[in-house]
């Protein structure tokens, strides 16, 4: 009795310890089908503890599957992922190649503009060199009284002009309207005319022209028409001039005639 179950023990022990290897090489193997079985310890007929283990080979192929699918599936999100990436470069390329393209058209737009504004000033300074040559030739045909005259930038009132200036006066009338046929009937060009006072009595006077020295009057006096070599004018200030048209302000009331 004692002598069999020393046996039993004795066969029992190498039989586990063979079963537990077996099952330390499953798990350092990395058997990776292991949840699929199931092991459980009996007794064989003589009453000794032995393991019996069962598995399911459909389930193990499904998990198989569904791995193998999942697989895949991370594959497939990865690709795509740097098809993304891929697309996104090429996208940001063809922007810059856009972007240069539009820069290039700005760029030729301002030339464009560039040019047109150099021919326009060209254009401009050409016709400002014909005008001043016409301008040259006009003054050139024009009467010695009227070449040698003062001529200021713009329009200016003689009341603006200064006082040491001098002035050819022609004519002094009382009735306007004679002044104006006088010039008509004479052909007369570049002269001018005002409103005086004396002694309370309003004239029109004609003037040939205003000058800034006396020798310049009295060159464009010598100078006068044919039509005018009858006349005898009068060379004074310009000064005298503002005072009594100042007087004519005063005795109308208006500095409008």
């Amino acid at each position: 009795m004692h002598s069999s179950s020393m046996h039993t023990a004795s066969t029992t022990a190498p039989r586990l310890a063979i079963f537990s290897l077996v099952l330390i090489a499953f798990a350092l193997a990395g058997y990776s089908q292991a949840q699929d079985w199931d092991c459980k310890q009996t007794l064989d007929e003589n009453g000794e503890p032995q393991w019996t283990c069962s598995g399911d080979p459909e389930a193990a192929k499904e998990q198989h599957r569904l791995r193998e699918e999942e697989e895949k599936h991370q594959t497939a999100v990865l690709e795509s992922r740097r098809e993304a990436a891929r697309e996104a470069a090429r996208e940001a390329a063809r922007e810059a190649a856009r972007e240069a393209a539009r820069e290039a058209a700005r760029e030729e737009s301002r030339l464009e503009q560039l040019r047109a504004e150099n021919q326009r000033s060209q254009q401009l300074s050409e016709g400002a060199t014909a005008s001043a040559q016409v301008d040259t030739q006009a003054a050139s045909e024009q009467p010695k009284y009227m070449q040698i005259a003062y001529r200021p930038g713009q329009p200016v009132h003689l009341m603006e002009l200064p006082q040491d200036f001098y002035v050819v006066q022609l004519m002094s009338v009382k009735i306007k309207e004679n002044l104006e046929k006088f010039v008509i009937r004479h052909q007369l060009v570049g002269i001018s005319a005002t409103r005086i006072a004396r002694d309370d009595e309003i004239f029109y006077v004609l003037l040939l022209g205003i000058y800034e020295s006396r020798e310049l009057a009295v060159e464009a006096s010598t100078a006068l028409p044919a039509s005018l070599a009858d006349t005898q004018p009068w060379i004074r200030r310009l000064g005298s001039l503002q005072k009594a048209m100042l007087a004519a302000d005063d005795v109308t009331g208006s500095a409008r005639y």
